[in-house]
């Protein structure tokens, strides 16, 4: 809804609440000109970037679904809480308050929260400038090349259809032949070494990051089987092997999601932000980048923000080709990699 139907839509006691916590001065007692003077106030570009500027992390955390979710108009009080970090839930209701004051939200009839479309628009522009302050053009982006991930994929499946692979009472691959598999794959990634590893993937404390990701997706396609004491090729790969890149790519990013988001709830927003942030040719700092997205996460056990946006995020979009990095003087930049398809899915 736009913002002219949203606010006509509301109980005249609520515009002049609106108006009185705006000190918008205007005939309170005219439905007309409160509508009026609020339009005018809520539009105004500086006043909308400088209110959007003021509110913290949290509060601004709790706006990004509006503008980000695909198959939401609005949510209810429980569905917004879960999409801040749980250290300030205990803030929500003032940040509520808040948000409804500076006019960004409005209540709908079946009692949940919506923005408006052309505030909705004014956020997605001032997250985008915030990615832009840093972009520099890349002509000759080399960001078209497949998936690491894809190559690794198929080096994996035919490694086992050539030879039985063993697995433990506890359904792992023995170090000895993960260390064959992993010298196999693009990272060259090493057994992981630290003793906390849990809450990235069914076997993420025995895998290595990519390689954890990658046995989650093949074996919730069930591609693979883990049969008694043997690990092997199911029948349902020949048709796997037939599927599109896009579509193996958007299936592997619906999985990274799905395994990913409980431990960190932004990570779909995340993802999204990026998706309509930057683009294939102009180029973002991944130092500053990174610095702006941490505030939307906060530690999850041994992980701080930074390990989760670089290790958790960054890494793991470059290796499945949603990212591209290019290092230029010294400095890392970003961009989306490109796709054979006519954009960007949302994933939320």
């Amino acid at each position: 809804m736009n913002l002219t139907e949203v606010l006509l839509s509301q109980p005249q006691s609520e515009l002049v609440s609106r108006a009185k916590a705006l000190g918008v001065s205007c005939n309170l007692y005219s439905r007309q000109e409160l509508a009026g003077g609020l339009i005018n106030e809520l539009l105004n570009e500086e006043l909308a970037l400088g209110k959007w500027g003021k509110l913290e992390p949290a509060g601004q955390q709790l706006l990004l679904p509006f503008v980000y979710s695909t198959f939401h108009y609005s949510f209810t009080d429980s569905e917004l809480i879960t999409f801040i970090n749980k250290s300030e839930r205990g803030k929500f209701e003032r940040l509520i308050t808040i948000l409804k004051e500076d006019g960004w939200i409005y209540k709908t009839e079946k009692g949940g929260w919506l923005l408006p479309d052309e505030l909705r628009q004014k956020i997605h522009t001032f997250v985008c400038r915030k990615f832009s302050d840093t972009f520099i053009y890349i002509p000759d982006s080399k960001n078209n090349n497949t998936a690491n991930i894809i190559n690794d994929l198929f080096l994996f499946m035919e490694y086992l259809e050539e030879r039985p692979v063993k697995l433990s009472k506890n359904k792992i691959i023995n170090k000895r032949e993960l260390e064959r598999i992993l010298n196999l794959l693009s990272l060259g990634e090493k057994l992981p070494q630290e003793q906390w590893r849990f809450g990235y993937g069914r076997y993420f404390n025995y895998y290595p990051d990519c390689f954890s990701l990658l046995y989650d997706f093949v074996f919730s396609q069930g591609w693979i089987c883990e049969a008694g004491e043997k690990l092997i090729v199911t029948e349902k790969w020949e048709a796997g092997q037939n599927l599109s890149l896009n579509e193996i790519l958007d299936r592997l990013m619906r999985v990274y999601i799905s395994v990913y988001k409980r431990a960190v709830p932004s990570l779909p927003f995340l993802i999204n932000m990026l998706s309509h942030g930057l683009s294939s040719e102009m180029a973002a700092a991944k130092k500053e980048t990174a610095e702006f997205l941490e505030k939307y996460v906060e530690v999850y056990y041994y992980d701080t923000p930074a390990d989760i946006i670089e290790k958790r995020l960054f890494k793991v979009l470059e290796y499945i080709g949603f990212l591209s990095c290019t290092v230029l003087d010294g400095c890392c930049y970003i961009t989306l990699a490109q796709r054979k398809s006519t954009g960007q899915s949302k994933f939320i």
